[in-house]
This record gives C-alpha cells, structure tokens and sequence, in this order.
C-alpha cells in the first residue's frame, strides 16, 4: 500500500495543533504534526466528553437559529437534577445527535447512531448509560467509534469511554 501523502495523514485538531505541550522547545517534533489511529480515538473521545460535560443554553437561545447552531451553544442540555423516569429518552438521544452532528466533524453524521440501555438491571434512578457508534473520518478508510456514557443526572456529570472493538 503506498504511503499517504501529506493531505491524507491524520491531523490533530485545530485547539491539540495550537497547545504547546512543551512549551520550553522552540520547535514540535514532527512527529508531533500527525496522528496514530489510537491517539485520533482517544482525543475524538476526549473531546466528545468536553462536549457532554458541558451545559448549553437552549433555553436563553431558543428562537435565535444562528446562535443555536454557533459555538455559544456548545454542550448537551443540563442534566443534573433530573432522574431516568422523569426524561423524554427519545429527545435527550435527539439532543446528543444534534450537539454531536454540530460540534464533532471528525464524526460521519450519517453513521452515528444512539441507543440507551434502559434495563432496569444495569441502571439506577441516577445513571442512564447511552451507547454511541459511528464512524470516523480516517485515511484510507473510516474508523468504527464506540462509545459507552455513563450520564449521571446527581452530579451532571457524563464519563465517556471508548468500546470500540480493537483488531
């Protein structure tokens, strides 16, 4: 298979491109400037749980499209408070698909798709586990994404962790 070129290779995203991890060099390695398929994986989650870990302001925004669709936005409605019984599971999914289409390109927006477990053996009054595959924009081809959130209505809190099956 031949090399990728330049264009094709992972690259980090514009926030890892502009943090200085060593800020004491006056220069990145460059192998700092492309990315592993593992360190793409990990930093889409990482991101992912930035995104779910943050509040939006829908409620303050409603009416206004543009604002809605722009990063004044950001995040998932806040979910703290509330219980497993009391939420519309089919509009918090639709919600996490729109913040997902809207804040994580990296994601194929027709791919992703949602689904809660709503056993009641596996889940609390507090704790809704949600389960997120995709795929993920990569060179030669895409990459599946599985994500398991643990979105815990006590505290708001959302753990994101990558289940994705490894070849």
């Amino acid at each position: 298979m031949p090399e990728l070129s330049l264009q094709e290779r992972l690259q980090p995203s514009l926030l890892d491109r502009l943090t200085d991890d060593h800020p004491e060099e006056r220069t990145e390695p460059p192998a700092n400037h492309f990315l592993s398929v593992q360190q793409l994986r990990r930093f889409v989650q990482r991101d992912i749980g930035w995104l779910f870990n943050a509040c939006n302001m829908e409620k303050a925004v409603s009416g206004y499209d543009e604002v809605e669709r722009s990063v004044l936005n950001f995040g998932i409605p806040d979910l703290a408070g509330f219980t497993v019984s009391s939420l519309d599971i089919g509009v918090l999914e639709a919600a996490i698909r729109t913040a997902l289409e809207r804040y994580e390109p990296r994601l194929i927006r027709h791919s992703i798709r949602l689904h809660a477990e709503l056993d009641p053996e596996s889940m609390n009054h507090n704790t809704l586990i949600l389960h997120i595959a995709c795929d993920l924009w990569a060179q030669p081809a895409p990459l599946e994404l599985v994500l398991r959130t643990a979105l815990d209505f006590e505290s708001g809190n959302v753990a994101v962790s990558d289940v994705s099956a490894r070849s």
